[in-house]
């Protein structure tokens, strides 16, 4: 049996200090703003701790939370860019020319810090909301170093290409990685210049606008390294002081058509939930950390596994809390009251729609009747429900629409929190995106507007779809739950409807794990 003495927080003057730059490293791992509040990104922390793992020298560039801690930390107009609701404003045109005015000397001192030192190779890890500077801060680095080696990965790079609004000239990065990274970026490490073409390697590619490539093997999560953070200044993130990122499993067993996740994990994989206690314990005694909040897609792909984590909890009797996305399926008593008893506070469900027929459109497992019921037994237990709502998915009526408002009125007093009340939009990769005949949708000629402005043949538009939105956060507004509404756009940059005062709770929309 597999166990795990508890641990105690251990002094802060003995907390691990991030290893110095070294003139040897063969890679620095950066990441730009925006991602999160900002949190540690746990992607980061696994690519650093596989290059460890093969003794690659290498070192850790977080200018998202360098932006933060100097501009950001003491200045709330600017301290609004990081909001989850903002994160459009980084994905547009203005927006980023905006941003890289308020943030110009950050951005030069980044510029100066990449391009000082001769480091072989610069990996960035790229999202859709920090795609535009990233690729803004790799021009200004090869217009002083042309000779420098530049490798993008991360959810971002699925889009670029024309009909994503993102077109970056020949030769601006040297390649890309498509899907996970871990072993990928250590097979570019290793690999000879005389061994031929680095396109050989699996999931690279070296033009952008290639859609062809060889997917890598999927990493088995149960034998893969899980990150200490050793090159990261833990103490210094606003949420690091007291939450630190975890991950059960990558991918999702679910397969909803506007999801654009899956082509990016490909099949869902968990790790060994007991080995989540050794990760636990030594967070508690490096950094004295006891709130932990998940980055999987969904937490309860493989019970069994949960089940080992939080039996693991409880056995240890480790004090912690924690929170994660969920899927709405059908969970036993005793099971939720483990999940209870190991800490769990909120538990976070897309609902999408209090309609059963849009829900079989987008492929949703669930039903009204199975989230009802769900949400019953979890409020019973104590656990938080925070959920989110997607208005305006093709098909959709304005019947589908008071659907989900008397969903929300029935539901009212079992939500904490609809944490994200979103407009739909055509999302990379997705399969509303792949095969939008199926849904009748008619793309705009501007493809700068193509995934927000797009009309169907049943004659719905864009504004029909915002008038629906303000219907629905009104039936929220009268029911008294805080909320957040995302993905609104006009059409010279994003817009927002009235809303209550609400309280944002600390997660990241877009994972870059």
């Amino acid at each position: 049996m597999h166990t795990t003495s508890r641990m105690s927080p251990i002094k802060t003057d003995e907390i691990s200090k991030p290893e110095p730059r070294g003139e040897d490293s063969a890679i620095a791992l950066v990441i730009m703003p925006p991602w999160g509040e900002p949190t540690i990104p746990i992607g980061l922390g696994y690519l650093s701790e596989t290059l460890s793992s093969h003794g690659i020298t290498h070192e850790v560039c977080d200018f998202n939370l360098e932006f933060y801690l100097k501009l950001a930390e003491s200045n709330k107009e600017l301290r609004e860019n990081w909001r989850p609701h903002k994160s459009n404003k980084w994905m547009q045109t203005d927006g980023v020319a905006e941003i890289l005015d308020e943030f110009s000397t950050c951005l030069e001192e980044a510029v100066r810090r990449l391009t000082e030192k001769t480091i072989p190779w610069l990996g960035f890890s790229v999202n859709q909301s920090n795609a535009r500077l990233t690729f803004e801060t790799i021009r200004q680095i090869k217009a002083i170093r042309p000779e420098q080696r530049i490798v993008v990965g991360g959810p971002g790079v699925f889009i670029l290409g024309e009909r994503y609004n993102l077109e970056i000239e020949p030769g601006l990065v040297d390649m890309i990685v498509l899907g996970e990274g871990e072993q990928t970026l250590v097979n570019i490490l290793s690999y000879d210049d005389n061994q031929g073409d680095y396109a050989n390697i699996p999931g690279v590619i070296v033009d952008p606008y290639q859609h062809e490539y060889t997917r890598p093997t999927p990493i088995n999560l149960k034998q893969h390294h899980w990150p200490k953070y050793q090159k990261f200044e833990v103490e210094k993130y606003p949420k690091g002081k007291k939450t630190l990122p975890l991950s059960l499993g990558r991918g999702c067993v679910c397969r909803c058509k506007f999801c654009g996740d899956h082509p990016f994990w490909g099949k869902y994989r968990s790790r060994d939930g007991r080995t989540l206690i050794d990760e636990i314990s030594y967070h508690i005694g490096h950094f004295g950390i006891t709130d932990f909040l998940f980055n999987d897609l969904a937490i309860n792909c493989d019970l069994k596994e949960l089940q080992r984590f939080c039996k693991g909890i409880v056995k240890n009797r480790l004090s912690i809390s924690w929170s994660s996305y969920a899927f709405i399926r059908a969970m036993s008593d005793e099971d939720i009251s483990l999940i209870a008893r190991s800490g769990c506070t909120h538990l976070r469900f897309g609902m999408e729609s209090g309609s059963d027929r849009v829900l079989e459109l987008m492929n949703k497992p669930h039903r009204v009747k199975d989230a009802i019921k769900l949400f019953h037994k979890i409020h019973r237990a104590g656990i938080k429900i925070n959920i989110g709502l997607m208005v305006g998915f093709p098909g959709e009526t304005e019947e589908d629409v008071e659907l989900t408002c008397e969903f929300i009125q029935d539901q009212a007093k079992k939500l904490n929190e609809i944490e994200s009340l979103s407009l739909f939009y055509i999302k990379p990769q997705s399969y509303v995106e792949q095969h939008h005949d199926q849904f009748g949708i008619i793309f705009p000629e501007d493809h700068r507007q193509r995934w927000n402005q797009w009309t169907d043949t049943d004659g719905g538009t864009y504004n029909q779809r915002v008038q629906r939105i303000y219907r629905v956060a009104e039936a929220i507004t009268k029911s008294r739950v805080t909320f957040q509404v995302e993905n609104i756009y006009g059409l010279d940059g994003p817009f927002e409807p009235p809303k209550p005062k609400r309280r944002i709770f600390p997660f990241s929309l877009f994972q870059n794990r």
